[in-house]
């Protein structure tokens, strides 16, 4: 079990559960895994301040240790059993701080000090770029689904028979107040061999919706201008 100093009294998150696993076991419970005691971690202390990084395993695999203070152990310790929480806690207080003995060692624990501080310092930029990829994700994720919106609301227009490509005689009235007849409109589509499209009304059923040169031509009406104005 190592501590680091006076002024931190940490204790990595390993030596912790060394100390919890071994408690299980003498009151016949069974050890809990790093990662699972991890994740009690992030539960426990979310909120408070700690350090955390990441190491490389014997057999190449990764894992998250945490240096933790003694009320943080304190803290853990507590979610035990009541038989497993007392001898972790008789072993808690039994800890005694490492106390740099010579110069090598008050070096020593500088060196980790700094290090220590320049990975909060990586965390920290890590954490603010990764923000504004996700602000840039959001925005991108935003057009998109503005863009869909669009295409959506212009097919729903096309099926109701007013957009700029067709439009029924009930559609066209709503926006100029006039009421256009239908029977000019076939009979210029039947000349120019064109059919009118039938879409869903609410009052009527199905409707014709007659395409923009129909109306152009005779009734001089321009759908582009009714419908995109």
């Amino acid at each position: 079990m190592n501590m680091l100093s006076n002024a931190t009294q940490t204790m990595s998150s390993r030596d912790l559960l060394d100390v919890i696993n071994n408690a299980r076991i003498q009151n016949n419970e069974s050890e809990i895994r790093l990662n699972k005691f991890n994740e009690k971690i992030e539960d426990e202390l979310n909120g408070d301040y700690y350090t955390k990084s990441v190491v490389q395993n014997p057999n190449n695999t990764e894992s998250t240790i945490y240096e933790l203070t003694q009320d943080q152990c304190m803290l853990l310790a507590m979610r035990e059993s009541k038989s497993v929480r007392r001898t972790v806690l008789d072993k808690l207080k039994t800890v005694q701080p490492a106390i740099p003995q010579n110069f090598a060692q008050a070096m020593r624990l500088a060196a980790d000090l700094y290090e220590q501080n320049e990975q909060l310092a990586i965390e920290r930029d890590q954490a603010v770029a990764t923000k504004a990829q996700i602000s840039d994700k959001k925005t991108a994720t935003a057009l998109n689904t503005a863009s869909q919106a669009v295409k959506r609301a212009n097919k729903l227009q096309a099926e109701l028979g007013r957009c700029i490509e067709n439009a029924t005689i009930i559609a066209v009235k709503k926006l100029t107040g006039t009421e256009y007849a239908w029977q000019p409109l076939r009979k210029w589509c039947k000349a120019q061999g064109v059919k009118a499209i039938e879409v869903v009304d609410a009052r009527y059923g199905l409707v014709k919706s007659w395409p923009s040169a129909a109306w152009v031509s005779v009734h001089g009406v321009v759908l582009e201008d009714l419908f995109t104005a």
